[in-house]
Order: structure tokens, then sequence, then C-alpha cells
């Protein structure tokens, strides 16, 4: 069996207005020379028109080859109740877990790759494999700072989160200059 990796990113950590957007891009190892040669970088060192183009390439191959994408969209309702009794990592953990588990089912030749939210990179990977729950055991996660600027799958990942964010975003200011 393959070896699949996902990467996982956000974008819009403690919004002041919108969305917090996560998003996990499963797609088969072999397959990460493909997200090299496009390009890909962290959505923070890439221009608007630069992300919406390999934002649309992305996609293009998730209708071509097997590759899936998690996206959990988190309004501010959300953010707003869960803050009550939580913090913004506790949140973002769950927010990770989601996004795997809508990219990808649990298997043994599955790696995940996590741009950590947390101060300590390991617990947050520990966090998200529990929040994952126990048929998720055996995937290898690693948690690390930054991974969004030195791991394509999760380059990738932090381009789709940022250009959701963004169209979230379109959306809100136009609702809020309707007339």
């Amino acid at each position: 069996m393959l070896a699949r990796h996902i990467g996982v990113d956000e974008a819009g950590r403690g919004p002041a207005i919108g969305p917090l957007v996560v998003s996990a891009l499963n797609i088969p190892e072999r397959d990460r020379s493909i997200l090299r040669d496009l390009g890909v970088d962290d959505s923070k060192n890439l221009s608007k028109k630069s992300r919406n183009r390999l934002y649309k390439e992305i996609l293009s191959y998730t209708e071509s080859l097997d590759w899936t994408i998690g996206l959990v969209i988190c309004d501010a309702r959300r953010i707003d109740e869960w803050m009550d009794d939580g913090n913004l990592n506790s949140l973002e953990v769950l927010l990770f877990s989601e996004a795997i588990g809508d990219a990808a089912e649990p298997g043994e030749n599955l790696e995940i790759f996590l741009d950590a939210c947390d101060v300590d990179a390991e617990r947050f990977g520990r966090m998200v494999s529990k929040a994952l729950g126990d048929g998720w055991h055996d995937c290898k996660i690693y948690s690390e700072h930054k991974l969004d600027s030195i791991d394509e799958v999760v380059a990738a990942a932090s381009i789709i989160a940022k250009v959701s964010r963004d169209s979230a975003m379109e959306e809100l200011s136009q609702e809020l200059n309707r007339p």
C-alpha cells in the first residue's frame, strides 16, 4: 500500500473578524514532487495572485489525481462559544483533527504533518493525535513550527486555508457593505 501524506495548516488564527480556516491536504507520498514543481510555499510568502493560481492548480490535481482536501471553516460564533470554556490552542487541536478526518481515513501508511499552533510543538502533535482517537494511532504525526515554510504538503494546505479565508472575508466585506 502506498504511503500517504497529509499536510495541515490554518489561516486566521485569533481573528478579530472573520473565520479561522484549517485545511488538510491528503496526497500519495509520490506526488510531493508535483507540489515542489508547482512552487508551493508558505501562503504568507506568496502574492495574492500567486496564491490564487496555485490554489486553482492544487484543486485541479484533486480532481485528476487521488488527492483529497479537508476544510474546516470555523466562524466567529463558534470561536466565541469555545473561548467561554477553552482556549485557542484547544480549539485548533479540534479543528485540525476535524480537517484530517474529512481528508482521510486512518491507516498504517499515513503520515500527518502539522504546522504546530502551540508553543510546544510536540504537545500540539500529541493533542491532535488524542483528538483523532484510537483508530489513528498507527499514523505517524510530525508537529513542528513553521512547517508551512519547509514542507510542500503543509505549504499547499497553507495556500488552501489562506485562499479559502480570503474568500470568506470577501463575502463578509460585501455583506457588510450592502445598503
